[in-house]
């Protein structure tokens, strides 16, 4: 018993002791990491800034002061109804304006002395792109200066005979035989001079050759009218024939897109025709074109029909033999007369991200809303609205591109927009 009792006050010393320090370290720990309890108004206030830190970056939001918005050409257009044209939807092919396509070659034999263009080159109508050494070229222009100089002293012969006529020294016979010698010498400059020109030369070059040029015999190839240096089939000092196309040239700014028509679909497609066109290379931006060829016989072997649509493609954006999808508008259907209209927004306006088909709202200046839509059917560059915006909105046409990146970047990085 006296055991027992002298125990009692040191258990109760080293239990006290031991609940002071689990309440130490409790401190401890809640100093290392500056928490709170839930109750404690510490913990409110990081819960109001959290969320206050959340609200500053809304997900698909993009802020862009006046300078950088126009840097990236942002141009907005006012969601609207629009009567759209039933459309039929089909894929193509990118060709040449074969009406604006050029194969270039020598009219006479030669070795090329010059090559002043190379691929890719924008040439100008009449701009020199190689030259020729030939010589046949040579022979023939000193037969045109050699017939020259004929007409210019048979033509002096007749002045001369028709003054001395006049002073009763000459008879009417010899002005007669000096017209007559006069009109041959010109006849035989003129045919030299055709065949200067049927070789290449201009007008303005065949009268402007003299005796004792440098290089006599020098054919330049010139580009037939304003266009791009497509293809080169030359080298410096290679020989040549007049069967050899040299280079080819093709105006760009004008292309051809050739579809195949179904027979069932012959009847919804007409000349005339609007198209609206779209190259998975450049989304969001569509071209419109026109059917301006439908071919008379159907493919035996696909039972279609090649139409052609010409379309502008005046910076170059779209490639020979690249592939496009092409929404057909037909003017003539029964439902382009007096069809209701529908809410409908520019096709350039629509990007893809994420899985889902979005636009971007202007809700103030400089404050893009990223805006998921459903689309309905296209026409003519137009897409139709059936869920996501309202008639009246803002939503951007041109630049809808950069605020897409903008958008990706600020969500997988936190950054801000400028």
């Amino acid at each position: 018993m006296t055991a027992r009792l002298l125990l009692l006050p040191f258990l109760l010393l080293v239990g006290c002791s031991d609940a002071g320090d689990g309440h130490d370290r409790k401190g401890e720990h809640a100093d290392e990491h500056g928490s709170h309890g839930p109750d404690e108004p510490g913990a409110e206030k990081h819960n109001e800034a959290a969320e206050e830190g959340h609200d500053e970056h809304d997900e698909g939001a993009v802020r862009l002061d006046p300078e950088a918005a126009a840097a990236a050409g942002i141009r907005t257009d006012a969601v609207g109804l629009r009567a759209l044209l039933p459309q039929m939807q089909t894929t193509g092919q990118v060709d040449f304006n074969q009406n604006r396509l050029a194969h270039v070659g020598p009219r006479t034999e030669g070795r090329v002395a010059e090559v002043r263009a190379d691929l890719g080159a924008k040439l100008s109508a009449g701009e020199i792109v190689a030259v020729i050494d030939s010589v046949e070229l040579g022979r023939a222009r000193a037969e045109f200066l050699g017939a020259r100089a004929n007409r210019e002293v048979t033509e002096a012969a007749l002045a001369r005979e028709e003054a001395l006529v006049a002073e009763k020294i000459s008879s009417q016979a010899e002005v007669l035989r000096a017209r007559a010698a006069f009109q041959q010498s010109r006849a035989q400059e003129s045919a030299a001079a055709e065949t200067l020109r049927v070789l290449g030369l201009s007008s303005q070059e065949v009268s402007s050759l003299q005796f004792g040029a440098a290089t006599p015999g020098q054919l330049p190839l010139r580009s037939p009218f304003q266009g791009t240096l497509v293809e080169r089939h030359l080298q410096l000092g290679e020989f040549v024939t007049q069967a050899d196309t040299l280079f080819t040239v093709a105006d760009l700014s004008s292309l051809w897109i050739w579809i195949d028509v179904y027979e069932r679909d012959l009847a919804r497609v007409h000349l005339g025709d609007l198209a609206a066109v779209e190259a998975a290379g450049y989304p969001g931006r569509s071209w419109t074109g026109e059917v301006t060829y439908l071919r008379d016989t159907v493919d035996p072997d696909t039972r279609t029909v090649r139409a052609r649509i010409e379309v502008a493609n005046a910076d170059g954006a779209l490639r020979p033999q690249m592939f496009v999808t092409v929404g057909l508008s037909d003017p003539h259907h029964d439902d382009a007369v007096g069809g209701a209209d529908v809410l409908a927004v520019p096709s350039s306006a629509v990007q893809r991200r994420g899985g889902r088909t979005v636009v971007y709202v202007e809700e103030e200046p400089g404050h893009f809303e990223e805006r998921a839509v459903e689309l309905g059917h296209q026409s003519a560059g137009f897409s139709e609205v059936l869920s996501g915006l309202t008639s009246g909105e803002r939503v951007v046409t041109a630049g809808a591109f950069v605020l897409k990146t903008e958008a990706s970047r600020e969500s997988l990085g936190g950054g801000h927009s400028h």
